[in-house]
């Protein structure tokens, strides 16, 4: 009898096994969905997938990350604190012809940005907490 079980449950993973491999070696195009979210199972944080982009989202339903569409033109990542406030934008400059970086304080305030002028040439800038330009250095010699 031990040999009959043996020998029907090799069958069935044999079986199973060129099934798998058949279906594994096929095209099954792409997968369309509005959107995606993955939800932490013991907490209220998730990730979103959608046409705008990647977003990120803690336990109190606050955004901390976002990765899409930047100000006027281009992609952006954005970093937020715990409290949803945007502390990191990378992306497009406001005219959409250069690259940025800005730095806010916990008060939402510009303290710091390094990125391209109006003119393209670099510019980095450095402002106290109340965001008042303290230092400005422009790349052009």
């Amino acid at each position: 009898m031990k040999q009959y079980f043996t020998g029907f449950f090799t069958a069935v993973c044999l079986t199973s096994s060129i099934f798998f491999f058949v279906g594994a070696q096929k095209n099954h195009g792409d997968l369309l969905v509005s959107s995606l979210k993955i939800k932490d199972r013991y907490s209220a944080s998730s990730i979103t997938i959608e046409s705008e982009g990647i977003t990120m989202v803690n336990n109190k339903g606050k955004k901390l990350l976002s990765i899409g569409k930047g100000d006027v033109l281009g992609g952006s990542i954005r970093a937020f604190s715990p409290e949803g406030r945007e502390m990191i934008y990378l992306g497009s400059n406001i005219d959409g012809d250069g690259g940025v970086i800005k730095i806010r304080n916990i008060f939402g305030e510009e303290t710091g940005s390094f990125g391209t002028d109006i003119n393209k040439n670099g510019i980095a800038t450095l402002s106290d907490r109340y965001g008042e330009i303290g230092w400005v250095a422009v790349g052009k010699q």
